[in-house]
């Protein structure tokens, strides 16, 4: 996404405490770097295009297939299922994962440097109030 702007240089995150810096943040930035007002036209649109660059990072990272297990299985590892209760069938990945709760803005940044997994929330409650504080909204129209 950001390569779209060549005037623009995100955070190197090797730089910063990986606690410290979020995609979002490098978005907030290019529209200061672009001068774009909040809310107008310029900035939705780049807003919207953001907004699907993130689709697609969770689509290569997870693929897109449902009934695909190693996608399920990768998912599961990522968010900190032990490999050796790694579950062997899409139902079992599911079950285990119906349990964890992640920011997917935090699990899509798992690819940057410093980021391992994702961090855990005991309960939706938690993870919601996390996201709201954090504005790390992934897009619904997934």
């Amino acid at each position: 996404f950001f390569a779209r702007y060549p005037t623009f240089t995100p955070t190197p995150t090797n730089i910063i405490p990986p606690t410290r810096w979020s995609i979002h943040h490098d978005f907030a930035r290019l529209c200061e770097h672009k001068q774009w007002r909040q809310r107008s036209r310029a900035q939705g649109r780049a807003w919207a295009s953001f907004r699907q660059a993130l689709i697609n990072e969770f689509n290569y990272m997870f693929g897109i297939d449902d009934n695909n297990l190693e996608n399920w299985q990768r998912l599961c590892r990522v968010v900190g299922v032990p490999e050796e209760r790694i579950p062997e069938t899409i139902t079992q990945c599911k079950k285990a994962l119906s349990t964890i709760h992640v920011n997917l803005i935090d699990l899509i940044e798992t690819r940057y440097p410093g980021r391992n997994t994702p961090r855990r929330f005991p309960t939706l409650t938690a993870l919601g109030n996390y996201t709201r504080q954090t504005g790390k909204f992934f897009p619904r129209e997934a």
